[in-house]
């Protein structure tokens, strides 16, 4: 579906170069497939620089890995590196949070959590001050195991909020991760 042709994929492992793929239709009529395709060794550099495209803001990038990979520390590290004049940075452990709720829901729960009081995503993007709020939705296949619901459509619903949040003039960048296996 739509969402398919806008997703882009990266598996993780911190014993071989990150693989990025990208389902937009037509990228192997452009040549660009093997580009998106290809072993990364410049994953920091590539991440800091995919955010900053409109792609980013468009559809969820996935990022996919083994059990143990450091999936949940790499968002950690993104979380404290990302620097904080280009980036504004939200991370939710997706186990501490409601399965059914609503993405906004699952980000303002999960700010609520780390600083202890109640947030508005609304005002707090807002007040990002030019800079790019990012989610880092961590742990899709532990939402999934701790609640045991079907979640098929979740990537969708994150899509779906990201161009809510464009047409409000809040655009957000999103990666979600989830393991492999």
């Amino acid at each position: 579906g739509a969402l398919q042709s806008g997703l882009t994929r990266l598996e993780w492992s911190p014993t071989t170069a990150p693989v990025v793929g990208a389902g937009v239709a037509g990228e192997a009529r452009n040549g660009l497939s093997s580009q998106l395709h290809r072993a990364r060794t410049d994953l920091a550099a590539f991440l800091a620089s995919y955010l900053t495209t409109t792609r980013a803001t468009e559809a969820p990038m996935l990022l996919l890995g083994q059990p143990g990979a450091g999936k949940s520390s790499l968002t950690r590290i993104l979380a404290a590196r990302l620097p904080a004049g280009d980036f504004f940075v939200s991370r939710v452990a997706l186990r501490e949070v409601p399965a059914e709720a609503e993405i906004q829901d699952q980000i303002e729960l999960a700010l609520h959590t780390a600083i202890g009081e109640a947030v508005s995503w609304a005002e707090l993007s807002r007040d990002a001050e030019g800079a790019l709020p990012v989610v880092l939705l961590d742990g899709f296949d532990e939402l999934l195991q701790a609640t045991g619901l079907h979640q098929s459509d979740y990537l969708q619903r994150v899509a779906v909020f990201q161009q809510r949040e464009a047409s409000l003039g809040r655009p957000v960048a999103v990666l979600v991760t989830s393991r492999v296996a």
